[in-house]
């Protein structure tokens, strides 16, 4: 028996929100139906429960930072993948050392995408030097191909007042 995989989205659909720890946003988010019209939900300061996770429907894949079990501080980054999306298409990049930053790796029709779900304390940059750094090491592989791409997107605070919402991604075929 052959198994038909989907093919990689043509458009991504990318829902970013800071939730300022609240239950009541995230549950009310989570419980829409957006799993039909988002691929991934990129979240700042989601609500953690007394077990260090999140909640989340079974629309979605939770991503926990690569920092998750080994690091004490709160998670304030988290992405969340719909389960529409084929498994074998992303993967999630590891940036150790901080529960603040995120990556994940979507295989588009021609190329890769490299998206970064990033927290940014309104009291520094460390998260910033942190990310310039990582950057700085790893950027070769990570956009190995003349078509690869880069997207950050997260709660930047100080940095500048308006944040981006939401977005979409078009891959030429």
């Amino acid at each position: 028996m052959s198994r038909h995989l989907e093919p990689a989205p043509k458009r991504l659909r990318i829902w970013q929100q800071n939730l300022n720890k609240s239950d009541k946003a995230q549950f009310d988010l989570i419980n829409l139906p957006v799993h039909k019209d988002w691929d991934l939900l990129l979240l700042q300061e989601p609500y953690i429960y007394k077990l260090g996770n999140t909640k989340v429907t079974s629309k979605w894949h939770t991503i926990y930072p690569s920092s998750h079990l080994t690091n004490s501080s709160t998670n304030r980054s988290v992405i969340l993948v719909n389960t529409a999306l084929d498994t074998n298409t992303w993967a999630q990049v590891p940036f150790e050392g901080t529960n603040d930053v995120m990556a994940l790796r979507l295989q588009m029709l021609k190329s890769q995408l490299m998206i970064f779900n990033v927290y940014n304390d309104c009291m520094h940059s460390n998260m910033l030097n942190l990310l310039h750094q990582y950057l700085d090491e790893y950027v070769p592989n990570l956009l190995s191909m003349g078509e690869d791409r880069m997207l950050w997107c997260g709660n930047f605070n100080q940095h500048h007042p308006y944040g981006m919402r939401s977005g979409t991604v078009t891959c030429s075929q």
